[in-house]
């Protein structure tokens, strides 16, 4: 018999792709808490490794992503395959982590006191805000700043206020208050009394002082002594 020699086969057993049993999905209704928070429901794979990133630029990793701040983050995931099977590609979802509420707790309100034309009146008492700077402006078509409005004339003004929140934090809505300021009358015009009452009380000033000369319709005198000095 004639030697034929050896002859080799080769066989190719080709990987099977691994299997996605549950995606991975973002975390719902997220808001800030001033702690970490995870930003991913895990998913569940046969036959691989599910593999997370934060942001494009991250770097992929076994472990659930996470963060603290408010805002909206674009998570990735892919399933990494071994020897025997094949991984699956990336995908991404976004996740957001919304703003907290700041809060109004005490709201300002109207000053009462009386109108001085001489100086600059404040027209509301400061409130306070938690989380947020408080804003204040004069009139539908003011500018909103957290300085105390103040006005140098007398009137009606309609003062509106709202916390502005942050990073973290929402605003909290306008409001506002009413602010009455009557015209300004000195302490003199308003005690002052009528020329009869002068003379029933014998002539005499605020001060003690006799009065010389013939009253007047206004309760004024004239002559040589006047009512204030």
């Amino acid at each position: 018999y004639e030697d034929l020699g050896v002859d080799s086969l080769s066989v190719k057993i080709n990987r099977l792709e691994s299997k996605l049993v549950a995606a991975p999905s973002p975390v719902k209704n997220l808001v800030y808490t001033g702690q970490e928070q995870d930003l991913v429901v895990a998913g569940r794979v046969e036959h691989g490794k599910i593999l997370y990133k934060l942001g494009k630029n991250g770097q992929y990793m076994n472990v659930l992503p996470a963060a603290t701040d408010a805002g909206e983050y674009t998570v990735y995931y892919q399933v990494k395959g071994d020897e025997n099977y094949y991984g699956i590609g990336e995908k991404s979802f976004t996740v957001e982590i919304k703003k907290a509420p700041a809060k109004l707790l005490v709201a300002p309100t109207p000053n009462k006191e009386l109108y001085d034309p001489d100086r600059e009146m404040q027209l509301v008492w400061e409130g306070k805000a938690e989380n947020g700077t408080l804003l204040y402006k004069v009139g539908v078509n003011g500018t909103y700043s957290s300085e105390l409005p103040t006005v140098r004339k007398s009137g009606e003004y309609k003062v509106f206020y709202k916390v502005k929140g942050n990073k973290n934090y929402s605003d909290v809505e306008e409001a506002y208050v009413i602010v009455r300021f009557n015209e300004y009358k000195s302490a003199l015009a308003r005690t002052r009394l009528p020329a009869e009452q002068y003379k029933m009380a014998r002539d005499f000033d605020l001060k003690g002082r006799k009065l010389q000369g013939k009253p007047t319709a206004r309760g004024a005198y004239c002559g040589r002594m006047k009512l204030a000095e």
